[in-house]
């Protein structure tokens, strides 16, 4: 890995260390202010918001970063395509509005669709210019308009929190939120839009990028069905457990992952052959040995992490949250084998091993729904496994990396993970309050795993240590 690189992942590490460390404070704080039922009126319309919000994009700004030549005329272009089908989706979620509240017999889903839905036309002003930063490896900048938006927003959010709006404290926190990045990318971006728009060129993005769209689309109708259907059978206080669980349990997976990936996607991108290959593995390799332990460490600790961080009423999300978190482990296999294939331009390919999988998860799904709470949680576990070997059926043929080759990569980091898992739930079996057996459990828990890691040497624990807070610039080091 190159010292630009590597300074670059640690500056997308800082983005999300850091905002995810005070998003999870504002977390907290709000979630003991608020009972699960507040999450549960969000939960109910977030497969609306979750395809809009898909939409919008389209897929574009994927297609420019993969894309090798991009022109002002290509920017300007999806910058317009994006605002007009933010307005557009914006006004068929204003008119669906009251269609939604009387399917659920919530009334006050009229206002809260409406309101969270204008964060889709906020979105839709600064798409491209975060675009830019990513496709220049602009991490910093885009770290620290993270963290602005989320501290400012997260201010927000506690103080209507605490003088009882209720789910509108939510709704204010996330268009704070969306309001400061538009502020910011404006800022620091130096990029403005020109007064062209080209036909030619959103349809060359648009054919690559709506394959990818799609498969989002997909996606997000899956991992969202389960408020839909839960809130119409069990009830809002069930879809805000399962929707806080579903929150903290994709922790380790999504910020990890889209630290790493937002990284690797556009230097995947400009490689070829045997250097490919290599860093392909390279970055598998570091994000299944960061993830892994993390999502460890959630599972077996999860009692006495979520009675110390929050109230008893909180208290029937943990197995709950234990199930979702399994069900996000194997995200990064998926993840790489995935975007291989579009690395290859083959997003239709990608396409296809999206359908497959969710329309198998689909069926599943409409079965067992009744069953429970958690049997459904069970199901996203089942679709976690289909889906990776599904996935890999399909970029095996491009990229010809066999998943042998994958799985012995790995199998030192599996081997660890094992260790942390039996060391972590020893230490949580200590008698005493529940933030000693989290302490205990933690602490064991990650001794194993870096001994083991060391003793196997797995070479991610190295560079972890020696180079990704730091490069070397001449001989000497610059920190």
């Amino acid at each position: 890995m190159t010292t630009s690189t590597r300074w670059t992942l640690f500056w997308s590490s800082v983005d999300k260390v850091s905002t995810s460390a005070v998003g999870l404070v504002v977390g907290v704080v709000i979630a003991r202010l608020l009972d699960p039922g507040a999450y549960g009126l969000i939960g109910l319309i977030s497969i609306f918001i979750a395809i809009a919000q898909v939409l919008i994009d389209s897929g574009l700004s994927n297609s420019l970063i993969q894309k090798k030549e991009r022109t002002e005329i290509d920017f300007s272009t999806v910058f317009y395509a994006n605002i007009v089908i933010a307005l557009f989706l914006y006004g068929v979620i204003f008119l669906l509005a009251p269609y939604v509240a009387r399917f659920y017999a919530e009334p006050m889903l009229v206002s809260i669709m409406r309101i969270s839905g204008f964060n889709l036309v906020i979105m839709s002003l600064f798409i491209i210019q975060k675009t830019r930063l990513t496709i220049d490896l602009r991490f910093k900048k885009i770290g620290l308009i993270s963290l602005l938006s989320v501290a400012i927003s997260g201010g927000v959010g506690i103080f209507s929190a605490w003088r009882g709006y209720g789910v509108y404290a939510l709704l204010l926190q996330t268009l704070s939120m969306n309001g400061v990045q538009l502020f910011a990318y404006w800022i620091l971006s130096k990029w403005r839009p020109l007064l062209l728009f080209s036909w030619e060129s959103f349809a060359s993005l648009f054919s690559f990028g709506s394959k990818l769209m799609l498969g989002w689309v997909m996606n997000s109708i899956y991992r969202n069905l389960y408020s839909l259907l839960i809130g119409k059978v069990y009830g809002p206080t069930d879809v805000g457990l399962i929707s806080k669980a579903t929150t903290w349990g994709a922790m380790p997976s999504q910020q990890i992952g889209t630290v790493i990936n937002q990284v690797a996607y556009p230097v995947l991108c400009k490689q070829e052959g045997t250097a490919l290959k290599e860093t392909f593995f390279r970055y598998l390799r570091l994000s299944c040995f960061i993830i892994f332990p993390l999502s460890g460490l959630l599972i077996v600790l999860a009692e006495p992490l979520i009675l110390v961080l929050l109230k008893d009423q909180w208290k029937p999300m943990i197995p709950i949250f234990q199930i979702l978190v399994l069900s996000r482990v194997l995200d990064p296999i998926k993840w790489y084998n995935w975007q291989i294939m579009n690395v290859y331009g083959e997003s239709g390919k990608s396409l296809k091993a999206e359908t497959i999988a969710k329309l198998l998860s689909i069926t599943i799904l409409f079965f067992s729904f009744k069953l429970g709470v958690l049997w459904l949680c069970w199901t996203l576990v089942l679709y976690s496994i289909y889906d990776v070997a599904i996935t890999y059926l399909f970029s095996v043929q491009i990229s010809k990396i066999t998943i042998t080759e994958q799985l012995k990569e790995l199998a030192p980091i599996i081997l660890a993970f094992i260790i942390l898992m039996i060391a972590s739930y020893l230490g949580s079996m200590l008698s005493g309050t529940h933030i000693v057996r989290l302490t205990a459990g933690g602490i064991l828990g990650l001794s194993g795993y870096f001994l083991a890691a060391q003793l196997a040497g797995i070479k991610e624990f190295e560079y972890l240590i020696k180079h990704l807070l730091t490069r070397r610039d001449n001989g000497k080091k610059v920190y």
